[in-house]
């Protein structure tokens, strides 16, 4: 006899008649591992500017275009961690959108994402990828004094400065 097993322990009664009708019984158990660790596949390192959204703001926010995919031998539902910056966030799945996750809003600068999948058995697999945010706006000056008029050598230092 033959079956399919899922991941554990499945006890199997297995049950021969003959033509006169007497049964026997014998009963095994059937124990699969979960020997293969997962898989987890990043996104390309992605290069944003802050300008994306013209408010002057010092980081960037914004949606990524693919997806995390995580995928295991016997688990159809992972958790997959993602840390950046000391910051990290859980999520329960196979597909993981980085805007469902907190994390779509990084600071000027590079930052590392580590993306790591644990399958039920404890196995891991780990990928990484960075996040690059330029600042590529003209400051701008909000308050600039009018013109100012000031007196040299107010103090009778005789020096010829004066200041503002």
């Amino acid at each position: 006899a033959s079956g399919t097993f899922a991941v554990g322990p499945t006890t199997v009664t297995a049950t021969a008649t003959d033509d006169a009708g007497v049964m026997a019984h014998c009963t095994f158990s059937v124990d699969v591992l979960d020997n293969e660790a997962p898989s987890v596949a990043c996104p390309a390192s992605q290069h944003f500017v802050t300008s994306y959204d013209g408010k002057g703001d010092s980081f960037a926010s914004f949606l990524f275009a693919s997806p995390i995919f995580a995928t295991d031998n016997a688990d159809s539902d992972l958790t997959v961690l993602l840390e950046s910056n000391g910051a990290t966030t859980t999520q329960d799945a196979q597909l993981v959108r980085i805007q469902d996750t907190g994390m779509g809003t990084f600071a000027v600068g590079t930052s590392d994402v580590t993306v790591l999948a644990i399958d039920d058995a404890g196995k891991t697999a780990q990928c990484t990828f960075t996040v690059q945010v330029t600042d590529d706006e003209v400051p701008t000056i909000t308050s600039c004094p009018g013109p100012q008029t000031e007196v040299t050598s107010t103090g009778g230092s005789g020096d010829g400065l004066a200041t503002v």
